[in-house]
This record gives C-alpha cells, structure tokens and sequence, in this order.
C-alpha cells in the first residue's frame, strides 16, 4: 500500500515536471521566433545555443533557419512612382518546434524520481545497502533525542567564549 502511494506521488511528481518544462520550453519557442538576423552566422549561433539549452530536458527540440526578404522603408517621403521597386533585405528567423518526450525518456524519468541516493565514508565491501540504510532512518532520532544541545539556554555564555 505505501509503495502505491509512493509511485503515485513520483508519478504526480514527474507530471508536474513535464508540464513546467512544456510550459517555459514553450515560452522560450515564443522568444526565440521574433528576433531577426541579419547573417547566417548570428542565425546559427543563436540556435546552437538555445538547442544546449534545452536538450537536457525530456521534450526533444528541433531548430530551423528560415530565410525571408524583408521590405525596408522608404527613405524619401511621399508615394513610390509607378514602376518604383521596393528595397529587400534578406534576414533570418528561428524556426523552433518541440515534441513530445518518447517513451524511453518517461521511463528514465520516473528512474530519476524514484532513485534513492545515500552516499556514506564507509567502504562497501565493510557495510551493506540495507545497513545503510538503517542508519540513516535512525540519524532523525538520534537529532530529535538532543535537539536541546543546540537550544540558545543549554549553549549559553557559559559554554562559548564569544557571543557570536
């Protein structure tokens, strides 16, 4: 019943990953479509890095360079005469798409929800996994039992030089 209870909590815990990082991934996507390049290079830059960002995230993300002509404003006031062609500038926008997190990824996911680390001093070959963990569960205890040594009336003036 507790390990129920448990992997439910994981799994409510990974949903709520899955939807703060579809969230600000899709915030990001917004971002990145408005600004405008003048080169190929800038282009590339900007995409390589905001691909960096996020690829250690479950949703796979994908960038793309799409190219257009932009019209530029005239710089005579007044109406273009007949025949009058604008001029174009070439510039280039971040195409940004993300998919949905395979399978695999969900998978390791609840792995890394579910995954327990204690790290001790003692070598494993001198104490074993449930040992270990013993010990840990009854550190609370032992910290709850003398939890008056660290009250400001037991460590007073009289035991401390300094007051800071």
């Amino acid at each position: 019943m507790l390990s129920d209870h448990l992997d439910q909590r994981k799994e409510k815990a990974l949903q709520k990953r899955l939807n703060h990082e579809r969230k600000a991934l899709a915030e990001s996507v917004k971002e990145l479509q408005h600004p405008v390049f003048d080169g190929t290079d800038d282009a590339e830059t900007a995409a390589a890095a905001w691909r960096m960002e996020h690829s250690k995230g479950l949703f796979p993300v994908d960038v793309a360079i799409d190219q257009e002509e932009k019209v530029l404003p005239r710089d005579r006031p007044g109406r273009p005469k007949a025949g009058e062609q604008p001029a174009l500038r070439t510039v280039y926008r971040l195409r940004c798409a993300a998919g949905e997190p395979s399978t695999q990824q969900l998978d390791d996911g609840r792995k890394r929800e579910n995954a327990f680390v204690l790290r001790t001093n003692v070598a494993a070959e001198d104490i074993h996994t449930p040992e270990v963990l013993r010990e840990y569960k009854f550190q609370t205890s032992v910290e709850t039992r003398f939890t008056f040594l660290t009250s400001p009336t037991y460590m007073d003036a009289v035991y401390v030089r300094r007051k800071e």
